[in-house]
C-alpha cells in the first residue's frame, strides 16, 4: 500500500463540497469511512417569501448541475400545489431537456474517468464534440408556469437525436442501438476494441478491479439512478456476476446513454414535483399561503441521500482493498455512483509492523 498517512486527492472543491475520509487497516482494507457533507443546507429556505414565479427564476441560477431536472421538479411541485395540469407538449419538452442533461452529465463523467485512467488528452475531440452539441441545445429559456399550456412551445428538432447518436457512435465504436443489442459474450468481445468507451470498460473489467465497490451488505434503498432505472439484460447479468461494482455501475451508465438518445422520453418525469436527474430522482415540495406566497420549500437530492452517514457511498467503500493500492479508484467509484458531485478524498493508513 503506497498511501501516506495523510494522502489527499481533491476534485474541484466548491461551496457544495463533500469530504470523504478513509481509514485503512494493516491489511490495506478500508476499515472506516467518514463523510462530511458541506453542501449548502436548507436551500429551500431561499425561496420562502417568494412567489412561485420568482422561485422559478432563481432555480437555474442556483443549480448549475442538474439544472434542467431541478427546474422540472420545481415547476411540477408548484403546478401540483396550484392544481395546474401541464400539457402533453410541456411534458415532452421537459423530458427532452432532462434527456439531454443525462447525456451531458453521463458522458462528461465517463470522460473524466477515462482521463484519470488514460491521460488528460484521451478521447478529447469526440468527447468535446458531443459536449458542445449537447450544450448548444441545452441553452434554453428557463421553465415558467406560463409554459404549462403554451401552444407555441416547441419540442427539440427531431434531427438532434440522430446527430447525438452519431457523436456517441464515435465513443462506443458502434451505433448505440448496436451496443444495446450485444449479448454478454458480445459485450466482452466489444470491450477489447479500441473505442474510448470499450477501453474504459475493459480497464474496469480487470480482475483486481471488476468487483471493486461491490458489497454483499450494500443497501439499494438510496439507489434511484441508472442502476435502478436500467433493466437491460446486460446489466442484470453484470449484477449477478460482479455485484454493484464500479464496472457494473459504469455499464449501467453506458446503457442509459445508448438508450436515452434513442428514446429520450425515458427521462420524462412521471410524478409532479419529481424529476429524473442523471444521478437519480430529485423531489421538490412546496407550501403556499392564501396570497400564493411560498411558506415552505423542501428539496430532496440524490447526492444527500447517497452521501449520508451509513449511506450507499460509505457502504460501497467499507472493507474494500484499493486496486494497485491507488486512491484514484476511490474517485472513480464515487464518480460511478454520482456523476454530479464535487468531493475530496482523504486517507489514513495504519502501516504494517
Amino acid at each position: 500500500m503506497s498511501l501516506s498517512s495523510n494522502a489527499e486527492t481533491t476534485c474541484a472543491p466548491s461551496a457544495g463540497h463533500i469530504r470523504v475520509q478513509l481509514e485503512f487497516d494493516r491489511d490495506g482494507a478500508v476499515s472506516a469511512v467518514a463523510v462530511e457533507n458541506h453542501r449548502p443546507k436548507n436551500i429551500g429556505g431561499l425561496f420562502t417569501g417568494l412567489s412561485p414565479e420568482q422561485a422559478l427564476e432563481r432555480i437555474p441560477k442556483l443549480f448549475l448541475l442538474c439544472s434542467q431536472a431541478q427546474q422540472v421538479a420545481a415547476v411540477g411541485a408548484i403546478a401540483k400545489q396550484k392544481q395546474l395540469e401541464p400539457s402533453a407538449q410541456f411534458q415532452r419538452v421537459c423530458g427532452e431537456r432532462c434527456a439531454l442533461e443525462w447525456l451531458k452529465e453521463h458522458s462528461w463523467q465517463l470522460w473524466q474517468m477515462e482521463r484519470e485512467l488514460f491521460g488528460e488528452q484521451f478521447a478529447m475531440q469526440p468527447s468535446l464534440d458531443l459536449t458542445r452539441l449537447l450544450l448548444k441545445h441545452l441553452h434554453q429559456p428557463a421553465l415558467t408556469l406560463a409554459m404549462l399550456n403554451a401552444t407555441e412551445l416547441q419540442p427539440l428538432d427531431e434531427t438532434l437525436w440522430p446527430a447525438v447518436s452519431q457523436k456517441l457512435a464515435q465513443l462506443f465504436g458502434m451505433a448505440p442501438a448496436e451496443f444495446l443489442a450485444l449479448s454478454w459474450p458480445g459485450l466482452v468481445d466489444w470491450s477489447h476494441n479500441q473505442s474510448p468507451y470499450a477501453q474504459l470498460l475493459q480497464a474496469l473489467l480487470a480482475d483486481e478491479v471488476k468487483t471493486f465497490g461491490a458489497n454483499e451488505a450494500l443497501s439499494t434503498t438510496d439507489e434511484t439512478g441508472a442502476m435502478l432505472r436500467q433493466q437491460h439484460p446486460l446489466l442484470q447479468q453484470a449484477k449477478k456476476q460482479l455485484g454493484a461494482s464500479i464496472a457494473t455501475r459504469t455499464l449501467a451508465r453506458l446503457l442509459e446513454l445508448a438508450s436515452v438518445c434513442i428514446e429520450p422520453h425515458i427521462a420524462a418525469a412521471k410524478t409532479q414535483g419529481r424529476a429524473e436527474a442523471s444521478r437519480g430522482a430529485l423531489n421538490h415540495k412546496i407550501r403556499l399561503d392564501r396570497q400564493g406566497v411560498i411558506t415552505d420549500y423542501q428539496l430532496d437530492a440524490p447526492t444527500d441521500r447517497l452521501f449520508r452517514p451509513g449511506g450507499l457511498v460509505e457502504q460501497a467503500l467499507l472493507g474494500q482493498k484499493l486496486p494497485q493500492g491507488d486512491v484514484k479508484w476511490v474517485r472513480l467509484l464515487v464518480w460511478a455512483i454520482d456523476p454530479c458531485v464535487e468531493f475530496s478524498v482523504h486517507t489514513k493508513h495504519k502501516n504494517k509492523n
